[in-house]
C-alpha cells in the first residue's frame, strides 16, 4: 500500500505498509482503502469466497502509521470520522467497522476512539458495540460501506442487497433499517455537505440519504418505543448536533440543574438549546 503526495511536485509514491494475512492472498479482491483525517490510521478492506460465491468473507487490515502496527479484522466495511461523543471534549477521532467472523452470520457494529492517548491513569477511550439485526429476508446480506456522519452524530451502513441502516454513534443503537434499492449496491461515498451518503446500484441509479434534522428527535421519541433509552438518545443528538424537537427536555434539565444550584450546567443547557427558548432577550 503506497501513498503519493500530488500536492508537491516531483514526489514519488512511498510505501506505507504491506498487505498481510488474507489480504495478501491472490484470491482476495481489495474493494476499498481509507485513512483518518490526521493520516495516522489506515484501513484496507477486501473480500473473498471459499465456496464459489455462496458466501462472501470480509477482511480488513487496520494499520497505525505512528506505531507501525497492524490489526487484522474480520468484516466487510469500516470508516473513520471525527464525531462528538462527549459534551466537554472536542470531536473524537473514531473508527467504526461492521464485524462478521468467517463461518457465522452474526454481524456486530464496533465504534471506538483510536486517537485518544492510552495509558495508566488516563480515562479509557470511547468504545461501544452492538449486534446488528440483519433483515430476515436477507440474512446473508453484508455491508458494502460504512459512513460516520460528523455533522449528525450517526453511522450509515449500506448493504449489498440494498438496505440502509442508521445507528446512533454514542450508543451503537440501530435507529433505522429500510430497503432503499431492489438492485445490488456496489459503491458508496460520504457527503460532507449533507452529512449523509451517496450510493450507486447495479442499474446505475444514484441515490442519496441524509438525516431529516427537523424530524429525527420526534421520530426517535415517538416511533422507537422498543428502545428503553430512546429519550436519552434523542436528547443527546439534539444537544450535540442542534436538532429541533427537544425543547421540553431542555426545559426539564435546565429546571433540575437550576433548582439544585448547579448554575454551570444550567447555563450549558441554555447554550446548547438551539431554539433559544431558555434565553432571555438580554
Amino acid at each position: 500500500v503506497m501513498h503519493w503526495n500530488l500536492e508537491t511536485a516531483n514526489t514519488q509514491p512511498e510505501t506505507v505498509f504491506q498487505r498481510a494475512g488474507k489480504l495478501a492472498e491472490a484470491g482476495t479482491q481489495v474493494i476499498s482503502y481509507s485513512t483518518n483525517s490526521q493520516m495516522s490510521w489506515c484501513l484496507l478492506t477486501a473480500i473473498s469466497t471459499q465456496d464459489q460465491g455462496k458466501t462472501i468473507d470480509g477482511n480488513m487490515q487496520l494499520y497505525s502509521i505512528e506505531k507501525k502496527q497492524q490489526q487484522m479484522l474480520e468484516g466487510h466495511a469500516g470508516c473513520f470520522g471525527n464525531v462528538l461523543v462527549n459534551d466537554s471534549e472536542p470531536p473524537a477521532g473514531l473508527f467504526a467497522f461492521s464485524e462478521r467472523k468467517q463461518g457465522t452470520m452474526q454481524t456486530k457494529l464496533h465504534i471506538m476512539d483510536v486517537t485518544k492517548p492510552r495509558g495508566e491513569g488516563l480515562p479509557p477511550p470511547f468504545k461501544v458495540n452492538a449486534d446488528i439485526a440483519m433483515p430476515p429476508e436477507a440474512p446473508t446480506d453484508f455491508a458494502v460501506a460504512l459512513h460516520l456522519s460528523e455533522k449528525q452524530g450517526v453511522v450509515f451502513m449500506v448493504t449489498k442487497a440494498g438496505f440502509l441502516f442508521m445507528f446512533d454513534v454514542s450508543t451503537a443503537t440501530m435507529l433505522v433499517r429500510t430497503r432503499v434499492s431492489q438492485d445490488t449496491i456496489f459503491i458508496s461515498t460520504y457527503s460532507a455537505l449533507s452529512g449523509g451518503c451517496i450510493f450507486v446500484n447495479r442499474k446505475g441509479a444514484v441515490m442519496s440519504v441524509k438525516v431529516n434534522e427537523p424530524a429525527i428527535v420526534n421520530y426517535i421519541n415517538n416511533n422507537l418505543v422498543q428502545l428503553p433509552n430512546r429519550q436519552e438518545i434523542a436528547f443527546t443528538l439534539a444537544r450535540r448536533f442542534g436538532f429541533p424537537g427537544a425543547d421540553e427536555l431542555f426545559q426539564r434539565q435546565f429546571s433540575t440543574f437550576f433548582a439544585s444550584g448547579d448554575y454551570k450546567n444550567a447555563a450549558l443547557m441554555a447554550a446548547q438549546c438551539k431554539s433559544g427558548i431558555l434565553r432571555t432577550p438580554q
